[in-house]
């Protein structure tokens, strides 16, 4: 799955297959956006990835620090057109409580989604 792999200066993605004999394989994706990076690189990206993963019989964990922060998706609207992509292309999110937290915040930037369920993927051995 290397032509997923990636890295700019907004972004890094490495993109591995994990063979599952006699049960379908396990396309891993880990990525990394810069904080600062042009988002709409990003954007172009993901959702050219997304799609063309999309196509694939296969499971799809994508994890990775994103830096779109979940628990703003009502304020704002790139963390929002975020997880719109995320459950359109029927990705669940794994984690929903804040993965950074100070005294004065708490962000939801670090994640995990898969395209089908955790009991599942536990259930074909990945």
């Amino acid at each position: 799955m290397s032509n997923f792999t990636k890295t700019t200066q907004d972004f890094e993605a490495l993109w591995i297959e994990i063979q599952n004999t006699g049960q379908p394989n396990l396309l891993c994706g880990i990525i990394y956006r810069h904080p600062n990076g042009d988002l709409n690189k990003f954007f172009e990206y993901f959702n050219a990835t997304i799609e063309k993963i999309n196509n694939s019989n296969k499971i799809r964990a994508v994890m990775g620090d994103f830096n779109l922060d979940l628990l703003k998706v009502t304020s704002h609207k790139e963390s929002d057109d975020f997880l719109n992509i995320w459950v359109s292309s029927f990705f669940q999110p794994q984690i929903m409580q804040p993965t950074r937290i100070t005294d004065h915040s708490a962000t939801l930037i670090d994640n995990i989604f898969f395209n089908t369920n955790i009991r599942l993927a536990r259930d074909l051995r990945i």
